[in-house]
């Protein structure tokens, strides 16, 4: 009979190692899960404030008195910094999303190495240390992306 080409010990920190990896991947996951859902609620956000933007520049037109004409200016001013606001943060959202994503694929890649049984060195390969943090430039969703009515 051949000896097991690995000692107990040896597998023990196997087997943490892939339960570190399986509770990375989940943390990953869930992390992809929380960003989009950010994302969903800003782009309901921004729907509801448009929608109240026009519903603005509607009774604008039908206003009589320079009071309530200037009042009605006031708050259509401040919401549009406001929607400008949320905009913004949906274009971060996405940013957000595309590096949770990023996160779980290297988590996933990890798993896997760990279940060939080749732990991860703890240095960042070559190919990892050569790309470019997530920028402007990068999969980020697009202004004409936003959600419109």
């Amino acid at each position: 009979m051949r000896p097991s080409p690995r000692s107990p010990p040896e597998l023990a920190t196997l087997d943490e190692a892939h339960a570190a990896a399986e509770r990375a991947l989940a943390v990953a996951r869930a992390g992809i899960q929380a960003a989009m859902d950010r994302r969903d609620e800003l782009e309901g956000k921004i729907a509801n404030y448009r929608t109240m933007q026009d519903q603005r520049r509607q009774r604008l037109e039908w206003v009589r008195g320079a009071k309530e004409a200037s009042t009605l200016m006031a708050e259509l001013d401040l919401a549009r910094s406001v929607l400008a606001k949320e905009e913004a943060e949906f274009m971060r959202s996405g940013d957000a999303v595309t590096e949770a994503e990023r996160k779980a694929a290297e988590a996933e890649r990890a798993l896997e190495e760990v279940r060939r049984g080749r732990p991860r060195c703890a240095r960042r390969s070559p190919e990892s240390a050569s790309r470019s943090p997530p920028s402007a430039s990068g999969p980020a969703r697009s202004a004409s992306a936003l959600p419109r009515r």
